[in-house]
């Protein structure tokens, strides 16, 4: 992706010919240019990325353009896209490959112009760390639909297996700034350049003007009677004991999708800033299909994240509640820290991570003993692993290699994803699956999308799981389930 920084200017905020003139004199290549698509980058100053994310969408002319958003409040990383400019959808069985190769065929021939200029220091900190455009991709849970032949479920996964798209617009925020960019098929005349910058610099003067969130209507959902999907979990998770005593089994995590349905469309963006403010450590995102249907939620799990060949995985197994007692809550975070049940399964999963980054490097830091990660209503067993690679090492190999962990399938690998195509009568689609995104050289991060619910209208699935390990209880297990719904459940329903 080669890069075209311009040169020093000084351009006012406001929108004028001069100005666009300025900008097409300070690109003389662009004639000669041979690449397919070029991305235009302005600073902003720091704002509400979930506001902007709204203010996007409604420039965009579609009522429902594609988007995707991904936020860790916690460290103030903020990366989203909004309408699909190039995409492609990949089959099994080797969909990984197929998206790192479009990726990296479509970001070499991108062109990346990006100012060499502080606008000021008030409205423009310098640019972000990271390296420019980037491909966000879903991959859903299996690499093929449910084949077991069962009713589809009332709300379908509506997202294709494996889906990498280069948006038009991309907006990113980290420690060091925040960047808009702008991407298209290179111009081939001064008047198409004229537009794009134009085009730029109008959405760009939106974003300098204070930005909020629409007040969400106030929602009444209606739940369906969970009487009888308790009693068929328990049952589930009894059957798998019964596996995992035989040894064909040592993990195996079962889930549980409801349908709601509210009284008004459910409002996604609203939501998912319910989420980001109740669960700050967390990984809060959004992703429409451009159809109607929303993937939402706030993942306490990072799949995998690659960065100058710094590879960083999160652990995650091990569960218990939280109290607003905090000498309860104290207690119920030790028990968790001394449930042999729990670490256990816990083990499984640094094992697992252990083998699997041990086929790329060697240089693996693995802590001794996990610490708690406690969120709002819940806290889990956690273990930061870290790694170093050589830059030939891709993110795509890494989630190739990782998808899916023992945390959100089971172990062994591959009968626990049998296990799971046969008793499940729902599609996971992207529950549970990587989301994220890659840049030109080959870094990005990735999530797994857990605590979530997909949104269509006034429907929506909500989606919970559970490990199951040597020693796990049925009745437990259906607690911890409705433990995790709640967290999807209260931020639909807001102050109701």
């Amino acid at each position: 992706m080669p890069v075209s920084p311009l040169p020093h200017t000084t351009i006012s905020p406001g929108l004028d010919n001069p100005a666009v003139a300025e900008w097409l004199a300070a690109i003389p290549e662009r004639s000669q240019m041979e690449t397919t698509w070029v991305s235009l980058t302005l600073p902003l100053p720091e704002l509400d990325t979930l506001a902007a994310l709204s203010a996007l969408l409604s420039h965009c002319h579609s009522s429902q353009p594609w988007h995707f958003y991904l936020e860790h409040p916690h460290t103030h990383q903020v990366i989203l896209g909004v309408e699909v400019l190039h995409d492609f959808q990949a089959q099994a069985p080797d969909r990984f490959e197929q998206i790192r190769l479009f990726s990296q065929q479509t970001l070499a021939e991108l062109t990346q112009i990006t100012p060499a200029w502080p606008l000021s220091e008030e409205l423009a900190p310098r640019l972000p760390d990271p390296t420019g455009t980037r491909i966000f991709c879903t991959f859903s849970f299996f690499d093929q639909a449910n084949d077991s032949g069962l009713e589809p479920p009332t709300t379908t996964p509506g997202f294709p297996i494996a889906w990498a798209v280069l948006p038009r617009w991309q907006l990113a925020q980290t420690d060091q700034g925040t960047a808009l960019t702008l991407t298209s098929k290179r111009p081939r005349h001064d008047q198409a350049w004229q537009g794009l910058i134009k085009e730029l610099w109008m959405v760009w003067q939106t974003l300098q003007t204070p930005l909020s969130l629409p007040l969400p209507p106030k929602l009444s959902l209606t739940l369906p009677n969970l009487d009888a999907q308790a009693q068929a979990f328990q049952t589930q998770v009894q059957q798998a004991l019964q596996e995992i005593a035989t040894g064909t089994l040592e993990k195996l995590v079962l889930a549980c999708a409801i349908d709601i349905r509210a009284n008004q469309d459910l409002q996604g963006l609203p939501t998912v800033h319910h989420l980001r403010q109740t669960y700050p450590s967390c990984y809060s995102f959004s992703i429409s299909n451009g159809q109607g249907q929303t993937f939402i939620g706030a993942s306490p799990e990072r799949l995998v994240s690659l960065a100058a060949g710094h590879i960083r995985v999160d652990a995650l197994a091990g569960s218990a509640p939280r109290d607003q007692q905090a000498d309860v809550d104290q207690r119920l975070g030790l028990e968790l820290q001394q449930s042999q049940k729990d670490l256990r399964e816990h083990q499984v999963i640094v094992d697992f991570l252990r083998q699997a980054l041990g086929e790329f490097t060697s240089q693996i830091m693995i802590p001794t003993q996990p610490t708690l990660l406690q969120l709002a209503n819940i806290q889990h067993l956690q273990t930061l692993i870290q790694a170093w690679v050589g830059t030939e090492v891709h993110i795509l190999d890494i989630v190739a290699r990782l998808h899916p962990t023992p945390a959100v399938a089971g172990h062994p690998q591959r009968q626990a994803c049998q296990h799971l195509v046969n008793q499940e009568d729902w599609e996971r689609g992207l529950y549970a699956a990587p989301l994220g995104w890659i840049n030109a050289t080959g870094e990005g991060e990735f999530i797994v999308g857990i605590r979530s619910a997909l949104l269509s209208g006034k429907e929506a699935r909500v989606y919970g799981g559970a490990g199951i390990v040597a020693g796990s209880e049925p009745e437990r297990e259906w607690e911890e389930i409705l433990l995790k719904l709640k967290t999807l459940l209260t931020a639909l329903a807001g102050s109701n």
